[in-house]
C-alpha cells in the first residue's frame, strides 16, 4: 500500500488519531510518573499475551533505570546517527562494577533488553531513535514495512549477537528516512506506527478452530531450571505461550513439549497458533506462538529409547540435544499416539496428523492433469485459484509470446512480468529425453518470469527444481508418494502456500 496521506491526516484528525499522539508527545511524563494506563492500552491492542500491570510497572521502572545510566554517562543531545551509533554502544558495552577489570566481562545488556533500552533512547534522544513495542511480535514491523514501502535490513544471522543488537539503530535509520520523506514529527511516526499502520497490516487472530496439521515438531522446556516446569504444570487449555521453535511452523501444526531433564519427558502436546518467524531481538532467534495444550501421561525418554520404533528418531542418538523445532515424522507421531492409547488416553481429543488422499482417477489428456492433479494439489499446498493464473501470454521480441500453463502470484506489468513459480503441465512423460526438453522449456518460462523455481507435472507424477533451476537436480514424487504425509511435507516446504505472519 502506498502511503496516502489523505488516509493519514484523517486519522490524524479523529479521536483515536489525536489519543496516540497525546501518548506519545507525554512519554517521558508518563514513564517518569509511571501513568502507563494508557500506553498498557496501545500495547496489549495488539500483543498476543497481554501485558499485566505488573509487568508494565516492572516495564516502567526498567526504563527509567535505563534512562538514569545514559544521563549520568551520556552527553544531553546527539546531532546525527554517527552520534546515534556511540550512545548504543555506550549502551551496548555496559558492565557491573564488579566485572570491570575482567577479561571477560558480563555485559548488562543484550537483544531481549532492546525493547526498554529502545524507549530510553526515544525519550532523550527522540529525533533518531523510536520505541520498539514489536517484542516477541518483530513480524508486525516487518509487515508494516513491507505494506508501506520502507527498506528493511537483512536480519543478522543467529550467532551474531552484536550485529542483532545494532540491528535496532539500522531499523531507526529506515524509519529516519521514511518520516523526513513524509514530514512526521518524531511523535507522528510512532502514532503512525501503533495506531495507524498497525490496524492496515494483518494483525495474525487467534482462531477457535485450526487449520489441520500438516506438521509435528518437538520444542524442549526448562533448561537450567527456568521456570517453565512451574508454568507448565499450571497450563489449561486456554493457556498461549511464546516458544523457541522452528520459523517454518504453520498454524494448526502439531507441537510435543518435552520437558527437559531431570525430568526426561514428554508433557503435553500443543498446536501452533501462528506460523513461525525469526525475531532478531529474542535470545533463542527462532519463534513460535502454541496454544490448545493436552496435558497427557508422560512418556519418558527411556522409554522412547526401548521402543522398536521410536529409538530411530535422529534425535534420540544425539540424546534429545537441539530439539527446539526438530521435526517429527507422522511414523513416529502415530506410535506416540499408540503408546498414549496403551496408557489409556483418549486419542480421538489428540490432534492428528493425516495421510494426504488423492481420489482413483483416470487421466486421458493433459487437461485432465491440470483439472484432476494439479489444481487439487495446488488446493492442498494452500492456494486457491485466485493465486495463480494460467496460459499467461508474454511478447519477447517483436512476434515470439511464452505462455507457461500456471503462473503463481503473477505480477504482470509489462516488460517486466513476473511470477513466484512456474507449473508446467504435460500428459505424459515416458523418457528421460522427454524429461530434459520439457524442463529446459519449463525453466525458460521461469527466468524470463523471474521465479523462484518450476515444476513439471504428468500423469506419471511431478519433478520440482530447486532455485538453481538446475535439471540435473530435480525431486521427483510420483503420485502415490504424495499420499505420504512425510512426502507431501517435503513439498509443502519447498512450493506451499505458506501463511505469514
Amino acid at each position: 500500500m502506498k502511503f496516502n496521506n489523505f488516509l493519514w491526516k484523517t486519522f490524524k484528525d479523529s479521536e483515536i488519531g489525536k489519543f496516540h499522539l497525546n501518548i506519545f508527545s507525554n512519554l517521558e511524563s508518563i514513564y517518569k510518573n509511571n501513568n502507563t494506563k494508557d500506553i498498557l492500552e496501545i500495547i496489549n491492542s495488539f500483543k498476543i499475551e497481554k501485558w499485566t500491570e505488573k509487568e508494565i510497572d516492572f516495564h516502567c521502572n526498567y526504563v527509567n533505570e535505563i534512562i538514569d545510566i545514559i544521563r549520568i554517562g551520556y552527553k544531553e543531545k546527539i546531532e546525527n546517527f554517527d552520534e546515534a551509533y556511540d550512545v548504543l554502544d555506550y549502551i551496548c558495552y555496559i558492565v557491573p562494577d564488579e566485572d570491570i577489570n575482567k577479561e571477560n566481562p558480563r555485559f548488562i545488556f543484550d537483544v531481549d533488553d532492546i525493547e526498554d533500552i529502545s524507549i530510553a533512547l526515544f525519550i532523550l534522544y527522540n529525533d533518531f531513535f523510536f520505541p520498539y513495542y514489536f517484542k516477541r511480535q518483530f513480524y508486525l514491523l516487518q509487515n508494516i514495512f513491507y505494506e508501506f514501502g520502507l527498506f528493511l535490513p537483512p536480519i543478522p544471522a543467529k550467532k551474531d549477537y552484536e550485529a542483532r543488537f545494532f540491528y535496532y539503530l539500522e531499523l531507526c535509520k529506515s524509519i529516519y528516512e521514511f518520516r523526513k520523506n513524509n514530514n512526521f514529527s518524531s511523535n507522528e511516526i510512532c502514532a503512525f506506527l501503533y495506531g495507524f499502520a498497525i490496524n492496515v497490516v494483518q494483525k495474525y487472530e487467534i482462531s477457535d478452530i485450526l487449520p489441520e496439521p500438516k506438521k509435528a515438531y518437538f520444542v524442549g522446556g526448562g533448561i537450567n531450571n527456568n521456570g517453565d516446569f512451574n508454568y507448565l504444570d499450571n497450563i489449561s487449555e486456554n493457556s498461549i505461550s511464546f516458544w523457541n521453535g522452528n520459523p517454518e511452523t504453520q498454524p494448526g501444526d502439531i507441537i510435543l513439549m518435552y520437558c527437559l531433564t531431570p525430568r526426561s519427558y514428554i508433557h503435553s502436546i500443543w498446536q501452533a497458533i501462528t506460523p513461525g518467524f525469526l525475531d532478531p531481538f529474542f535470545y533463542f532467534y527462532r519463534c513460535i506462538y502454541i496454544g490448545k495444550p493436552k496435558r497427557i501421561s508422560p512418556i519418558t525418554l527411556q522409554e522412547i529409547k526401548n521402543d522398536k520404533i521410536l529409538s530411530e528418531l535422529p534425535l534420540i542418538k544425539g540424546n534429545m540435544q537441539g530439539i527446539n523445532g526438530r521435526q517429527i515424522g507422522i511414523k513416529y507421531y502415530n506410535r506416540i499416539l499408540e503408546i498414549l492409547k496403551q496408557k489409556g488416553e483418549d486419542i480421538d481429543n489428540i490432534p492428528q496428523l493425516k495421510e494426504i488422499e488423492f481420489e482413483e482417477i483416470k487421466i486421458k489428456n493433459e487437461r485432465d492433469v491440470e483439472i484432476k492433479l494439479l489444481e487439487p494439489l495446488l488446493e492442498k499446498l494452500g492456494y486457491s485459484n485466485k493465486d495463480w493464473q494460467k496460459q499467461v501470454k508474454v511478447k519477447v521480441g517483436r512476434s515470439e509470446r511464452i505462455i507457461p500453463d500456471y503462473v503463481i502470484f503473477p505480477e504482470l506489468k509489462k516488460g517486466n512480468e513476473k511470477g513466484y513459480w512456474i507449473w508446467e503441465v504435460k500428459y505424459s512423460i515416458p523418457s528421460h529425453k522427454q524429461l530434459f526438453e520439457d524442463a529446459n522449456q519449463a525453466k525458460s518460462y521461469a527466468l524470463r518470469f523471474q521465479s523462484k523455481g518450476f515444476s513439471l507435472v504428468s500423469k506419471e507424477g511431478l519433478w520440482i527444481s530447486d532455485e538453481n533451476l538446475n535439471i540435473d537436480e530435480l525431486k521427483y514424487l510420483t503420485w502415490k508418494q504424495l499420499e505420504s504425509n512425510d512426502y507431501f511435507s517435503e513439498l509443502f516446504d519447498i512450493v506451499g502456500k505458506k501463511k505469514k505472519m
